[in-house]
């Protein structure tokens, strides 16, 4: 694996930055967010949870909570 591990990163919108904006799940899959941007949900597979936060104009991430639990694969 080419990163230090598994974790979510924002591209901005020119795709010139990618910056790792979560970095203490499990297990991250990324889920996709509303149409407009503005709420991210990622699937913690190893936790068994997806969550979901707001997204700033930045791409930085605030209001991080739990959306639904979920069967975490064995």
């Amino acid at each position: 694996m080419p990163q230090d591990g598994q974790h979510v990163y924002y591209v901005t919108h020119d795709r010139k930055r990618i910056v790792r904006v979560v970095s203490d799940l499990k297990q991250p899959n990324g889920v996709p967010g509303t149409s407009d941007g503005k709420r991210l949900f990622v699937a913690d597979v190893g936790a068994g949870r997806i969550r979901t936060c707001d997204v700033n104009p930045d791409g930085a991430f605030t209001k991080r909570r739990c959306f639904a639990n979920s069967v975490p694969m064995a």
